[in-house]
């Protein structure tokens, strides 16, 4: 009905009360116009919803631009191979995008040494919605995050292990050595996990005043003869400046191989004879005692523990050889560190390459020690110790092979020295020239009696007689007993005279028998060029930078150690922070802990 017919009908003097009120129910029920109203509701919520996707897609789109543009970015500058700066590389990238104003933030964590490293950035962009602030939504920030890492697959590592005589000191809950097995073992299984295959490999070097590189790796020396003591395979390394000034052994030209001898306990120096079986002043140690502080290569029971393990990967065979290290003999830090270092040096690599074909180490280990500059492996040396350098004895190479001019009564046990030479002879030996100790009991006896015109023989017969060699003579007796009993004693007719020949022979350090392989100081200057060498540069383009990437990381460890090995272990490590000073059982075992946390926090996952 028609609002005017309604106002005509309402306002005739012919209306009634009835028929106001059926005018306004026929009001009531007309729907006439009533949908356009609903239509302009639908019509602004589809203006409200097309608006939102509009501004929704444009939200979307800039999301896409920054988050592609950080991938990118982020990816570029994580790589290993980028040598520009991170943070900048990140920043090149939206430049040349032209969103640099949407860059809010770039994170760097550079690894130690270049190990690995890790780029994150942030990128928001306000999109300013059109529609969507009929909403009450005023801001609508697009933002993206990512971030990239890359880290070194392959590990090498050398565990550089002091196992000399001081280690059996207390470390305050049992001694030192027991207290490196215990930190060694759990440093093995922390930085070799099963899903590690062979990327990781551990290399074991037990020192004392020598490195026993074992067979294996003794015949790969040409030139070094086999030992002179079963067991005794320590090869002696030049002690000159120029042999340390390089990394790599040199296979062909090491020629001498250790001498094992006795040539630091001391003998009975009066007049009198003491029994060539004396075991305070005459015979030599063997193997089984070892508790003898004066041992200088390792020769252990059983076979095979204080000797080189060569790269491996299998926990309980490397778990196995720290299990059995014996604390024994003299410290040679410098020859430790030489044969460690050598065994991550690329110049050992053909060496490898032949255990590798043989099946003496992991084929896979074929292509190591890789290259240093190589961005997809990283070398790791963890050098241990509780002491100082100590000096040691070596055999001077006349005494050290052939027969010498000892021979033995085999029925009687009894011996004759040859003296060839009339210049040295004394006046008692009255020309005779074969000297028998045993024959001048003591300083009351004359001279005279000691000396023989020939070999003493118990029996006459020739099939008793043995001419010893020289490694049977340093196997049998200690040095100084060979030099009091059989030079001294027969050579000098006064006792200032025999003191004089014991020091020509023996005591003096550059003697007839021995000399010393390298003083104190001089095993510290070699250390130190070893140290100086694993912290060079990786890449040649590094080279001046204060921050370059070394060789090798260099992690040392000295344990209750003096005042002068906490200098040169610490001079060694890579950085100071890389240097430990454990005081006993617990603190060791918490140093290897560190070092294998931070040697697997620097292997991210790619």
């Amino acid at each position: 009905m028609k609002v005017r017919n309604l106002q005509d009908r309402l306002f005739t003097r012919t209306a009634n009360k009835g028929g106001v009120l059926r005018a306004v129910n026929r009001f009531r029920k007309d729907e006439d116009g009533s949908l356009i109203i609903f239509g302009m509701i639908i019509f602004l919520l589809m203006l409200m919803i097309g608006g939102m996707a509009v501004d929704l897609m444009r939200h979307e789109r800039m999301r896409t631009e920054l988050q592609q543009t950080l991938d990118r970015s982020v990816l570029a500058a994580a790589s290993l191979t980028q040598d520009l700066d991170a943070e900048a590389v990140v920043r090149d990238y939206f430049a040349k995008a032209d969103l640099t104003d949407y860059l809010k933030s770039v994170t760097v964590v550079q690894g130690a040494n270049d190990i690995y490293k890790r780029v994150s950035a942030v990128a928001v962009a306000e999109t300013n919605p059109q529609y969507m602030h009929m909403m009450g939504i005023d801001e609508l920030p697009a933002a993206a995050v990512s971030g990239a890492t890359q880290e070194v697959p392959d590990i090498e590592i050398v565990l550089v292990l002091d196992v000399s005589g001081s280690m059996r000191e207390s470390a305050g809950t049992g001694t030192k050595i027991e207290a490196l097995k215990v930190a060694a073992k759990k440093f093995i299984d922390t930085v070799m996990v099963d899903t590690d295959g062979n990327h990781v490999s551990v290399t074991i070097v037990p020192y004392n005043a020598q490195v026993n590189i074992g067979k294996t790796l003794r015949e790969q020396f040409a030139n070094v003869p086999a030992p002179y003591t079963v067991g005794s395979e320590c090869v002696e390394l030049p002690a000159t400046a120029a042999f340390f000034s390089d990394l790599n052994i040199v296979r062909p030209d090491l020629t001498e191989i250790f001498t094992w001898a006795d040539m630091k306990s001391g003998t009975d120096t009066s007049n009198n004879f003491t029994s060539y079986t004396s075991s305070s002043s005459a015979i030599h140690y063997t193997a089984s005692t070892t508790s003898d502080p004066t041992e200088e290569c390792n020769i252990t029971s059983p076979a095979g523990v204080n000797v080189v393990r060569l790269p491996n990967y299998n926990r309980g065979q490397l778990k196995l050889q720290i299990d059995g290290l014996v604390a024994r003999g003299r410290t040679s830090i410098t020859l430790g560190m030489k044969w460690g270092s050598y065994l991550i040096d690329p110049g050992a690599r053909p060496m490898f390459t032949e255990f590798a074909r043989t099946g003496v180490i992991d084929a896979a280990y074929n292509v190591r020690p890789y290259n240093y500059e190589d961005r997809q492996s990283r070398k790791f040396v963890i050098l241990m110790t509780d002491g100082e350098h100590v000096d040691h004895m070596i055999i001077k190479p006349p005494y050290k092979t052939g027969l010498s001019p000892i021979w033995r009564s085999i029925a009687d046990g009894n011996y004759s020295i040859e003296h060839k030479s009339p210049t040295v002879l004394p006046t008692a030996a009255g020309g005779k020239r074969w000297w028998v100790p045993h024959l001048v009991p003591s300083s009351s006896s004359a001279m005279a009696d000691g000396w023989k015109s020939t070999i003493w023989n118990s029996t006459g017969s020739a099939a008793n007689l043995k001419q010893l060699t020289w490694p049977e003579v340093w196997a049998t007796w200690r040095g100084s007993y060979v030099a009091w009993q059989f030079y001294a004693r027969a050579l000098g007719t006064s006792g200032t005279t025999r003191t004089n020949l014991y020091k020509a022979y023996y005591s003096n350090a550059d003697s007839a028998f021995k000399k010393v392989w390298g003083s104190k100081t001089a095993m510290d200057t070699s250390l130190d060029q070893t140290c100086d060498l694993l912290k060079k540069p990786r890449f040649a383009e590094e080279i001046g930078a204060p921050d370059a990437a070394p060789r090798a990381i260099v992690f040392g460890i000295a344990l209750q150690a003096p005042l002068s090995g906490e200098t040169v272990i610490s001079n060694c490590a890579t950085t100071s922070s890389y240097f430990y000073k454990p005081q006993n059982a617990s603190d060791l075992d918490g140093a290897f802990n560190s070092i294998a946390s931070q040697i697997n926090y620097l292997r991210l996952t790619q």
